[in-house]
């Protein structure tokens, strides 16, 4: 592939109940000095929502690829953006419907991609309400991202927002779809790693992340079932440490629990056995259906 032939960029948007974030998320793509070659929406709005979301795609002075998306969570509405790449995109980038993409993102990253010949996930970092940087984080034993890697080979985590993958990767890998919010985008970053894509960290560039009060409670419900489900399918499946993946199980659930009674969260105990038990049945199916 020539240098050129890497400049060809998707940009992703998955969105639920959201249509004005997601037209300033989309004027944010416009202000680019790289336009993306083709952009997706993926649409997991209500009913009530979805005439609205698909007007604002229809409004855009670019073309933008509309699709209903499958309402089963953030991981499936990913993999619906995957579904729908046109043939000759070289990078993917996915962003949240209250983002706005600084104009540098897409040409610096796709120089980077370049560079790379395709082999490695870029990431940077973002601004939260425009100020608090937030920037990639591996995960600890417990499975929460708050390791600061030791140097620039040791990361194992990205920010969505500011991260473009190789198309390339998408060929062998897709996200988790019993992640419906929550760790999706660090188990696909440590899953990239094992698959022979490192990840280049650029600090220089950070999108900014304007958090919607929208859907955030009902998200709030599937976050420590993610961790927990997660983490002990990376230890176990990913990084192949069967007495590290083990102890994790076993010791995992007592950690979430005595989190909340350490801290006197006792109405908080009902939400946790049923982060486990949710977690359980994830680690369940998977187990099943990757029988080894």
């Amino acid at each position: 592939m020539s240098n050129d032939d890497f400049q060809r960029i998707c940009v992703c948007i998955c969105t639920r109940n959201r249509p004005d974030d997601l037209n300033t998320a989309l004027q944010s793509l416009w202000g680019s000095t790289l336009l993306p070659a083709q952009v997706i929406v993926s649409d997991d709005s209500d009913a009530a929502q979805s005439d609205k979301t698909r007007a604002v795609c229809a409004a855009q002075p670019h073309p933008v690829d509309y699709v209903p998306g499958p309402r089963l969570g953030l991981s499936a509405n990913r993999n619906c953006c995957i579904d729908n790449l046109r043939d000759d995109i070289a990078g993917v980038s996915y962003i949240d419907d209250d983002v706005k993409v600084v104009p540098e993102f897409l040409p610096t990253f796709a120089n980077v991609l370049a560079e790379v010949r395709g082999k490695a996930v870029i990431t940077g970092g973002q601004l939260d309400h425009g100020t608090y940087l937030l920037q990639p984080r591996n995960r600890s034993f417990w499975g929460h991202q708050e390791v600061v890697p030791r140097d620039g080979n040791d990361y194992r985590a990205i920010v969505i927002n500011t991260t473009l993958f190789p198309r390339q990767l998408f060929r062998t890998e897709r996200f988790d779809e019993a992640l419906r919010y929550g760790s999706e985008e660090v188990d696909m970053a440590e899953r990239a790693v094992y698959a022979g894509f490192p990840i280049r960290f650029v600090p220089e560039v950070n999108n900014l992340h304007y958090p919607s009060p929208t859907n955030r409670k009902e998200y709030e419900s599937f976050t420590e079932a993610s961790r927990l489900y997660s983490q002990y399918k990376y230890l176990r499946y990913v990084k192949k440490s069967p007495k590290e993946a083990v102890r994790f199980r076993l010791l995992a659930p007592f950690h979430h629990v005595f989190s909340f009674v350490k801290q006197g969260k006792w109405g908080m105990l009902p939400k946790a056995f049923a982060a486990i038990a949710r977690a359980n049945e994830h680690t369940r199916n998977y187990e099943a259906a990757h029988k080894e």
